[in-house]
């Protein structure tokens, strides 16, 4: 987890240009690099960070959102995982590298997976590994993801608690391949839930 954490905080007052690279090894950079690694990050889909020799496939496509999505487990005994942080363009900045909802406290009432407009629910909430298969399958030579979240709100004409879009968060989806690195996901175990004031008021 800790590699993720750094690479989060490596980004906080970076200067956002047009990105490059879709492979990067912290390890190998010089501190000038580390300080304008936004520069050099792709921003039309999947980039493989690596630091301390362990790989975090990462999507800075999205201005105000970056997702982390773990599908090679290299340890087969736990699950393929997903992280939303907020980045420094979302509002004033305030919740810049701050948890957004991840699969494990995911406290939505519903969250969809859309790729090219399909929707495969939830792969992540109660993990198959054959339907799994076909989401990352499609996840890999697809264009656009559309995560919609869910919660329940008053409606006001009727009273009634009904379900509500609280946001839905488009990432491209280029360089495919990276999502069949392995990587670590005994990660997000232990991890708060989201910041309520930016779930509640978007």
């Amino acid at each position: 987890m800790k590699h993720l954490l750094l690479v989060g905080f490596l980004f906080l007052g970076i200067t956002s240009f047009s990105q490059t690279r879709k492979v990067i090894n912290v390890d190998e950079l010089t501190e000038v690099q580390l300080e304008n690694l936004d520069e050099i990050v792709d921003k039309e889909g999947w980039v493989n960070i690596i630091f301390e020799g362990e790989s975090s496939t990462r999507n800075f496509s999205n201005k105000e959102y970056i997702l982390t999505v773990l599908m090679n487990c290299s340890d087969s005994s736990y699950v393929p995982k997903y992280l939303i942080e907020f980045t420094k363009h979302y509002r004033d900045g305030t919740y810049a590298y701050i948890d957004f909802v991840n699969s494990v406290t995911n406290k939505f009432t519903k969250t969809s997976f859309y790729i090219d407009r399909k929707d495969f629910g939830d792969p992540f909430s109660e993990f198959d590994k054959e339907s799994f298969a076909v989401f990352h399958h499609a996840l890999k030579s697809g264009k656009l993801l559309t995560i919609s979240f869910y919660h329940m709100a008053m409606n006001p004409e009727t009273g009634d608690d009904e379900l509500s879009l609280n946001r839905s968060i488009d990432f491209k989806l280029a360089n495919g391949e990276l999502l069949d690195t392995p990587v670590d996901c005994n990660v997000f175990n232990q991890q708060e839930s989201p910041v309520e004031e930016a779930v509640d008021d978007y």
